[in-house]
C-alpha cells in the first residue's frame, strides 16, 4: 500500500528539485512518522528498527532511486536529443561545487559507488540492467548503513 499509493505522491517531482538540508530533514521526519502510525509503532522507536521492520528504506533513498532512474532514461534517449546532449554538456564542464542537477547526481552516483555518469551516459544500458544495478547499490549502501546504526545503538545501551 504504502510504496504502491503514498510514495509516489509524497516524492513526486523530487526527482527534479532535489531537496536538500532542511526541506530533506522534514521529509525525513515526517516520513517515519508515518511508517511507524502504519506499523503501529511507538513514536519513540528507533529510526532503524522501522527501516527493518518494514523493509523499506529512507525517503532519501527513495528519492536518489527517482533520480537515478531519470538519469537512465536520459542516457538511453537519443543521442541528438536535447537532455541528453544537456547532460553530456554539464557532465563535461560544470565543476563539482555547480548547483546543476546533473553534478548534484554525479554525488549521488559517487555515494553509491556508480561508475561516473559521464561514461554511464556514453555507455548505453538497457533499462533492466539499468534498474538493477542503480536498486542494488542504493539497497546495499543503506542496508549497510541502517545496520552500523542498529550496531551502533546496541552498544551504547547496554
Amino acid at each position: 500500500m504504502l510504496r504502491t499509493y503514498i510514495l509516489p505522491i509524497l516524492t513526486y517531482g523530487l526527482e527534479i528539485v532535489i531537496p536538500k538540508g532542511k526541506i530533506l530533514d522534514n521529509l525525513q521526519i515526517q516520513y517515519k512518522k508515518l511508517l511507524k502510525q502504519i506499523l503501529s509503532l511507538n513514536i519513540n522507536v528507533a529510526d532503524p528498527a522501522v527501516y527493518l521492520i518494514s523493509g523499506l528504506l529512507p525517503i532519501e533513498a527513495e528519492i536518489h532511486l527517482k533520480i537515478l532512474s531519470l538519469f537512465g532514461n536520459i542516457a538511453r534517449a537519443n543521442k541528438n536529443s536535447s537532455e541528453w546532449r544537456l547532460a553530456e554538456r554539464q557532465l563535461q564542464i560544470k565543476s563539482f561545487d555547480s548547483n546543476s542537477w546533473f553534478i548534484d547526481m554525479k554525488k549521488i552516483c559517487i555515494k553509491y559507488n556508480l561508475e561516473n555518469p559521464l561514461s554511464l551516459l556514453y555507455n548505453e544500458m538497457s533499462k533492466g540492467k539499468w534498474k538493477k544495478m542503480t536498486t542494488t547499490a542504493v539497497h546495499k549502501y543503506w542496508t549497510t548503513r541502517i545496520n552500523e546504526e542498529i550496531k551502533t545503538n546496541c552498544s551504547e545501551n547496554h
